[in-house]
């Protein structure tokens, strides 16, 4: 488990900081530069504050409603984690969070966090729950609703963009998503991807696999890709947990990850460094998108905005040893 003391020694700052800035306090000053790596050392190490700070006026109770089963994923996965930034989030600002399941919320709730794509049916039924509905991955109606959006859409030509620079023309995507009867997880990457992929000819439609969050689904997804004829020397997972699978399955093909075929993981997982080769990967500030939502909450609720926002959160590659530059047959 976590501590406020470990954080701190990697942020370069003192527990009394660290303790201050996660729990919300909303009298701590700090410059931007020390918000962000306080944040990006708790994500890295997978805290959650444990004694909030209560805010001030009256008490909220915020719904969080999935778009997908916590039963089915990976704990690693991507979107779990920011499940978990989120609800900590809520826990230290002092809202009750009530988790929504079924046809309505168990009690009233003051706002909705939803994560997924949701049937018009189901979303007939969050509007009538409440007007303030703020949603996490994408925005269905961004005339509506708030949102914030990790930053999905360059972040396929930017990891694309890199593997070309290195030599790889031949790049896979192993992407992950998860239908429910009338939700879904879309994979956030899957669709630019296959317009990537659309625009070079050269490669085949086998190239874009569709697989689950789980490290066995990628390890037999990547055995189906380095058996084609031409093989990708570069492929991009939808989780680091299944990059691991995928890894798996190229060392078990007699490859070396890192050499002969390179790989980007997502997440940026505690164990990501700790890996042999330690995995590339893309960092999602969990806790910033956390904060940056519950700001947006207060906002409506505190203070009566009514204009809808929609925030794209930054995301940024990792550059470790499971990528590297093509090497000559």
């Amino acid at each position: 488990m976590a501590t406020i003391k470990q954080i701190a020694q990697i942020a370069g700052v003192s527990p009394a900081t660290v303790s201050r800035l996660l729990n919300g306090d909303p009298k701590l000053s700090v410059s931007p530069q020390t918000r962000e790596r306080v944040h990006r050392a708790a994500d890295r190490l997978g805290y959650l504050p444990r004694h909030p700070v209560r805010a001030a006026g009256p008490a909220r109770t915020i719904g969080v409603l999935k778009g997908f089963s916590t039963l089915s994923g990976t704990d690693s996965a991507p979107h779990l984690s920011l499940l978990r930034a989120v609800e900590g989030a809520l826990h230290a600002a002092g809202m009750a969070k009530l988790t929504v399941t079924g046809d309505a919320p168990a009690q009233p709730v003051d706002a909705l966090i939803a994560y997924g794509t949701f049937s018009p049916t189901r979303m007939e039924r969050l509007r009538r729950w409440t007007d303030n509905i703020l949603f996490l991955g994408e925005n269905p109606d961004p005339l509506s609703f708030d949102a914030v959006v990790p930053g999905f859409d360059w972040l396929c030509g930017h990891l694309c963009g890199y593997l070309t620079g290195l030599g790889h023309s031949r790049v896979a995507y192993v992407s992950a998503g998860e239908e429910l009867p009338d939700c879904s997880l879309p994979d956030p990457m899957s669709r630019h991807f296959a317009a990537w992929l659309q625009n070079r000819s050269d490669l085949p439609a086998e190239y874009l696999r569709h697989a689950s969050f789980s490290p066995e689904s990628a390890y037999a997804h990547t055995r189906a890709l380095l058996e084609l004829p031409r093989a990708p020397t570069a492929i991009l997972y939808a989780s680091d947990a299944m990059a691991v699978g995928g890894c798996r399955a190229i060392a078990e093909r007699g490859l070396r990850v890192g050499l002969d075929v390179s790989v980007i993981g997502l997440g940026d997982m505690a164990a990501a460094s700790f890996l042999s080769p330690a995995l590339t990967t893309v960092y999602i500030p969990y806790a910033l998108i956390a904060q940056v939502a519950l700001h947006m909450l207060r906002s409506r609720l505190d203070d009566g905005r009514r204009e809808p926002l929609t925030v794209c959160a930054p995301l940024s590659l990792v550059v470790r040893d499971s990528c590297g530059p093509l090497r000559e047959a």
